[in-house]
């Protein structure tokens, strides 16, 4: 894409940059759902016999599961119930991530 000035170019990056925040803020990858499940089996491990999942790894692994079947690799802010904010609004200010 060509620039027809500097001031236009800087414009269209801002833009970018812009739309980029905005996006890091109302959506969460599958990525950063796989390093919030990761903290939370680190920090409630499985326990018994069974090894079942702590509820917090529970609730995230349902999200996880979903976006794999669905084949997502992004979902907005505005689908994820309560708790899942609850989680990784947590695992985020213990991580000095930034906020979703």
């Amino acid at each position: 894409m060509c620039c027809l000035s500097i001031g236009n170019c800087l414009q269209r990056q801002s833009r970018f940059v812009l739309t980029r925040y905005y996006n890091a803020r109302m959506e969460i990858t599958l990525t950063q759902l796989e390093e919030a499940i990761n903290y939370w089996r680190n920090r409630r491990p499985a326990v018994g016999e069974q090894c079942a999942l702590s509820p917090e790894v529970n609730v995230l692994a349902k999200l996880y599961a979903t976006m794999i079947f669905e084949r997502a690799s992004i979902i907005p802010r505005q689908q994820l119930d309560a708790e899942v904010l609850r989680l990784l609004d947590e695992w985020r200010n213990r991580n000095n991530k930034p906020a979703l």
